[in-house]
């Protein structure tokens, strides 16, 4: 046994030897700005977007998921093939970080050089043949309206949204609940099929989110597994773009023919006025 561990130490040491003694890779870099998103607003809506991720790709193997903007070392040189997709926090929850499926990724061919920077913007646009309802406020009729629950409605502010006007909700006083809903029945793509809702929200109160499946007589109300929370102790409420995925919620009844999108609001015992803000409200999907 002695002679073993004797034995194994000096094979030990041989083998370390020759690792220590292998020449290093140099590696190449990129460094990676944030992202720029261009819509057609007539057909799109506006561009807000909340981007926080690169999921990067060379010659089609994934090397990582990297927050914005970052320095990526890659273990090679020469001519490459770099993808970037555009990752997003999903349901606005940085520990769910996933491809946005509606954004085109970015590709460019760059030569890798060990030892050396290049520097990528990347840009992307929305995918072509993509489904889209719109409320941005900014023209008469809102795709969410007020339910006959509801103790208030919109209140139209002329500035100071993301890209101008947006919508407000103030529940004080007497005012407790708010609940705003989609007047028309959608039929949404269910079976897994992607879809998402996106918005640009302010709020000092807890907002909620969820769909109305109807399915004859007997409609059923899901709210999606989301909560915009109010701020924390000493932080002013301010814009944050939400990408919350509407999938599951759809197809939580696959027999459902119509779909009722809506938000709703319970006053918060701990706020004396409850202010929610919304602008760019988009339901996406193919």
């Amino acid at each position: 046994m002695r002679i073993w561990i004797v034995l194994f130490g000096i094979a030990m040491t041989f083998c370390g030897c020759n690792t220590l003694d292998r020449p290093e890779t140099i590696p190449s870099y990129i460094y990676i700005n944030t992202f720029t998103l261009s819509t057609d607003s007539g057909t799109e809506g506006e561009n807000t977007q909340a981007i926080k991720d690169a999921w990067v790709y060379a010659d089609g193997e994934l090397l990582g998921i990297y927050e914005l903007p970052a320095r990526v070392p890659i273990l090679a040189s020469g001519t490459k093939t770099i993808e970037l997709r555009p990752g997003i926090h999903n349901n606005g929850i940085s520990g769910d970080r996933q491809v946005y499926p509606f954004y085109e990724p970015f590709i460019s061919t760059i030569n890798l050089i060990q030892d050396s920077m290049i520097t990528i913007s990347p840009t992307t646009t929305y995918r072509p043949n993509l489904e889209f309802k719109i409320d941005d406020f900014e023209s008469a009729g809102q795709l969410l309206i007020k339910h006959s629950s509801s103790d208030t409605t919109w209140v139209i502010e002329n500035s100071g949204g993301p890209t101008g006007k947006f919508g407000r909700l103030i529940l004080d006083g007497s005012k407790f609940f708010a609940y705003m809903h989609t007047d028309e029945n959608n039929n949404f793509p269910k079976q897994g099929a992607e879809v998402y809702l996106e918005l640009d929200v302010r709020t000092n109160n807890i907002v909620r989110v969820g769909v109305i499946d109807e399915n004859g007589a007997s409609p059923t109300k899901v709210y999606n597994n989301f909560g915009v929370n109010k701020p924390g102790e000493g932080e002013s409420p301010s814009w944050k773009k939400l990408y919350i995925q509407l999938t599951n919620t759809l197809s939580y009844e696959s027999q459902a023919t119509q779909h009722e999108f809506f938000i709703d609001v319970i006053k918060d015992a701990t706020v004396s006025t409850a202010q929610v803000d919304i602008d760019n409200i988009k339901i996406v999907h193919f």
